[in-house]
């Protein structure tokens, strides 16, 4: 039968894990994978439960209305699809297109679960779709924001340099940061060398990013993302 995700987020108190895990379980869903994390700071919980329907299901309608009323009284956050329905995307670029072409190469592969709606690179998106748009940088932030991060990267005589997926917001490469990948770098390396080394490290962490974000794996709270990796 078909999987189902479920992810939501709510000010912590103790067990909750288990009362949305059983109250899965009394509505006939089987647990297939589940994550959680309480940010004890903040006090605040996430989880990322995938179910699959027994006979006993009723179906996601009504799993929703009782989903809803559970939600309401903890004051949670909280998201319901089928696994198998596809996320449509609007792919973003400015200037140079490798990670738009890797991306597009994986998408007819197989390998990532989306549907391209269109590519564009209007700049009022930023404002717009804050919170919605994921964005790869080529360094590991927050060091060497803005241009010529390698430039930057070779003067200063790093010995790692990376790439930064993270969400898109006005300011200039400050967004909740995805994931992150980085490489060596040794003190014969030229600035050509670094951008050819950063490039590898770009494609894979846009790819992972992309991925974590389209399994719902991903929550913005604060500032910081939690992600449950696969």
């Amino acid at each position: 039968m078909e999987t189902t995700l479920l992810t939501l987020s709510c000010a912590d108190r103790v067990g909750f894990l288990a009362e949305t895990a059983g109250s899965c379980a009394n509505r006939g869903l089987n647990l297939l994978e589940a994550h959680h994390f309480t940010d004890a700071d903040n006090g605040w919980f996430f989880t990322r439960l995938e179910m699959q329907p027994t006979g006993a299901f009723q179906g996601l309608e009504r799993f929703c209305v009782d989903l809803e009323q559970f939600a309401t009284v903890i004051d949670a956050r909280w998201m319901l699809r089928r696994k198998a329905v596809r996320h449509r995307v609007a792919l973003l670029v400015s200037r140079e297109g490798r990670c738009l072409a890797d991306l597009l190469w994986r998408w007819r592969s197989g390998d990532l679960a989306m549907d391209p709606a269109g590519v564009v690179s209007p700049p009022d998106m930023c404002e717009r779709w804050e919170g919605h748009m994921i964005n790869i940088h080529h360094s590991f932030l927050p060091a060497f924001a803005g241009a010529q991060p390698y430039g930057q990267a070779h003067e200063r005589g790093v010995k790692l340099i990376g790439a930064t997926c993270h969400y898109v917001k006005p300011a200039l490469d400050a967004g909740p940061i995805i994931d992150q990948e980085v490489t060596r770098v040794e003190h014969f390396h030229s600035w050509h060398d670094l951008v050819r080394l950063g490039q590898d490290c770009e494609r894979l962490a846009l790819l992972r990013g992309l991925h974590y974000h389209l399994e719902d794996r991903v929550f913005v709270h604060r500032g910081r993302t939690i992600v449950f990796r696969d």
